[in-house]
């Protein structure tokens, strides 16, 4: 349990953190996202990043006893399937992907849906609520 509240607050603050940076700055992470799509070598360190966290994350915490520890767990299982999928997908379906997910009406929903996730993992591990 420990653990969990370790990850839920680092893990919190910086979904909140990072939620509300995308909500105050989209134009800039859309341009981030396009330099994304077309760096190859950018894309190759993210990805192994991505991969290695999640990695970390499932092996050290592979804990679905309660919804803050379910949640964390799920995150590094999303880590792992991004990471992989940045890694060993076509270029052409990658970059599919990337367009589809990353463009103005998806990031709203990934800003709000971090910031509230963000705020209930950090509520939980610092015990406001």
């Amino acid at each position: 349990m420990l653990l969990t509240i370790l990850l839920a607050k680092v893990l919190g603050l910086y979904m909140l953190i990072a939620g509300v940076a995308v909500l105050l700055r989209k134009r800039e992470f859309l341009m981030a996202i396009g330099a994304f799509i077309e760096d190859k070598s950018t894309r190759l360190v993210t990805a192994l990043f991505t991969l290695l966290v999640g990695l970390f994350l499932v092996n050290l915490h592979n804990d679905w006893s309660t919804l803050p520890a379910s949640l964390i767990t799920l995150f590094g299982w999303i880590a792992i399937v991004k990471g992989g999928a940045y890694l060993l997908l076509k270029e052409s379906t990658l970059e599919k992907l990337v367009k589809y997910f990353y463009n103005r009406k998806w990031f709203v929903v990934d800003g709000v849906l971090a910031v509230l996730l963000g705020l209930y993992l950090a509520g939980f591990g610092f015990g406001w609520f």
